[in-house]
């Protein structure tokens, strides 16, 4: 079960991954997935080492930061600096990228079209954060 539980959410994770590098993916939604994927390949941790132990319910509402300090403190790892500074910084973006209508707020910008629903690019800086917590996780993963 939970090698199952930890390879669904390494494919989905991958699979994000890949969608977020889509161009003709709006911004939001490619930060959106990228979010996505940084947080399942932390709880890909999760289940492989925990087979028979559920997230914890105040997981399911959570921070980025809480998940990466669960699983690092519960599996006795820890989590280099640059995979910490990277789960904070995409985290920052989790809020816009969820709620597309306060992206204005948060990027102190207007929405170039409603319909749209386009941030400025922070593309670039969202996968190069979520490859380091990709390549970190995929380490964890092969213990």
């Amino acid at each position: 079960m939970s090698c199952e539980r930890s390879l669904a959410c390494l494919i989905h994770a991958r699979h994000f991954s890949e969608d977020s590098k889509n161009e003709s993916v709006s911004s939001l939604s490619r930060a959106f997935l990228a979010v996505q994927s940084g947080e399942l390949m932390i709880k890909a941790i999760y289940f492989k080492r925990f087979p028979k132990t559920p997230l914890p319910k105040k997981l399911r509402k959570h921070s980025s930061r809480e998940l990466l300090d669960l699983v690092c403190k519960k599996a006795g790892i820890k989590a280099p600096k640059d995979v910490i500074e990277a789960v904070e910084r995409v985290e920052a973006l989790y809020e816009a990228s969820r709620y597309p209508d306060d992206a204005a707020n948060y990027f102190g910008t207007e929405l170039i079209h409603p319909g749209c629903q386009r941030m400025p690019d922070k593309i670039p800086e969202i996968l190069r954060d979520t490859e380091i917590i990709f390549k970190w996780a995929e380490t964890e993963l092969d213990k």
